[in-house]
């Protein structure tokens, strides 16, 4: 047996809504069909006598709020339902807060990945075979970040004339509508301190990052669940880890240094920015997902590492007291004295304070030293010569 529903009034949402389609029914007899038989003509009434004029019809854009619950007052007109944000807000403070706690969450969801290189990459021995063209690229990183550095910083020293260098501040004097001392000489100079800092911080944030990341793999290869699956370690290549450490540090060092004598040889701030851009490229050169295409993400999972890490190192600090006194996590191996020490490598130990030494050396030295340009090319040399024999030749006819 059908279920007949009591009568009674249609929201106005409802009546402004159907009432075009039940004006133009055919049948005014007809029931509408909503999963049970309901009489169309009490609806068919309502929507006839609340319906709005050919020149009045207004479309639906405030719907009845069924989040409201029985019992409860709907919203006056106008008016939003409170919602609640809740999340990092309901218990921060300030924005600082707001960011720092869902920081926090974000680690307690996921595990912190370790980044990857082209040495980490053949020093846990990933490469299934030797021969190959992504070892081959790879290779050609490892010749280019150890010859080109060397090579740039060499010809800068034999580039610039050291004969009348001396302390002091003419470079940056201003003189107004002059081409050596004009507006942008004095701009430049602003702009590559300014890249200069910025350049040497990043250096050394770099070396800290890369050194935390060499601290969690030294770690993850000794702790005991490694250990006890010798297939872990049987392909494993200290040498090239090794070599990584020592390569990623004297990279950032030497892209300092040669970021320092190429502003030094710059004439414009154009030719400052460009060349600190293209001096950022050799030290990214060996990142996974860098700026070469032949190590991508799908060569080395960093969050699945971190993972590992994670299950791995975490039993080893938990069961070990004097390795681990205060009781500190996988991600805080940093701040742990004890696992820095053991696991920690040479190569960071000095690399590190020497790019926070640079970070002041370099730039107070693009300041205060002057008169250190470039050595004139040998068609200048020619024409200046050339110049001094004019000159002579005047001044002999004067005579």
């Amino acid at each position: 047996m059908p279920l007949r529903f009591k009568q009674k009034p249609w929201p106005r949402w409802a009546r402004y809504a159907l009432a075009t389609a039940l004006r133009n029914a055919k049948d005014d007899t007809e029931s509408i069909d909503v999963e049970c038989q309901v009489s169309s003509r009490p609806l068919m009434s309502e929507a006839h006598h609340m319906a709005p004029n050919d020149d009045e019809k207004q479309l639906l854009d405030s719907p009845r709020d069924i989040s409201v619950e029985e019992g409860e007052d709907p919203p006056e007109d106008g008016e939003e339902p409170a919602e609640e944000i809740g999340g990092t807000f309901e218990y921060a403070d300030n924005f600082r807060e707001m960011m720092m706690y869902s920081a926090e969450d974000k680690k307690a969801d996921t595990f912190v990945p370790i980044a990857g290189n082209t040495y980490r990459f053949w020093g846990l021995g990933i490469p299934e075979h030797r021969f190959t063209t992504q070892n081959f690229g790879v290779l050609s990183i490892l010749l280019v970040q150890v010859l080109s550095p060397p090579a740039c910083i060499i010809y800068n020293l034999y580039k610039l004339d050291w004969e009348g260098w001396h302390f002091g501040l003419s470079d940056w004097y201003y003189i107004p509508s002059s081409d050596e001392h004009g507006v942008s000489n004095l701009s430049k100079h602003v702009v590559a301190t300014a890249f200069l800092i910025m350049f040497t911080l990043n250096g050394a944030m770099v070396v800290d990052n890369e050194r935390i990341a060499s601290l969690k793999i030294s770690a993850l290869l000794d702790a005991p669940a490694i250990k006890n699956k010798p297939g872990f370690l049987k392909d494993v290549n200290l040498f090239w880890l090794n070599v990584g450490r020592v390569l990623n540090c004297v990279v950032v060092i030497e892209c300092c240094l040669i970021v320092y004598f190429a502003f030094v040889l710059s004439e414009n701030p154009m030719d400052v920015v460009f060349n600190a851009l293209a001096v950022t490229f050799l030290y990214n050169l060996d990142d996974i997902g860098g700026e070469t295409g032949f190590l991508t993400e799908d060569d080395w999972d960093g969050e699945e590492l971190g993972k590992i890490y994670y299950h791995a190192v975490d039993a080893m600090m938990m069961d070990n007291e004097k390795l681990n006194p205060e009781g500190y996590g996988p991600d805080e191996i940093n701040s742990c004295n004890e696992m820095r020490d053991k696991y920690g490598s040479w190569t960071y130990r000095i690399a590190e304070p020497l790019c926070y030494l640079l970070v002041i050396v370099l730039p107070m030295a693009y300041i205060f030293i002057d008169e250190l340009k470039c050595k004139p090319s040998h068609l200048k040399l020619a024409v200046m010569a050339l110049q001094k024999e004019v000159a002579a030749l005047k001044g002999g006819a004067g005579h």
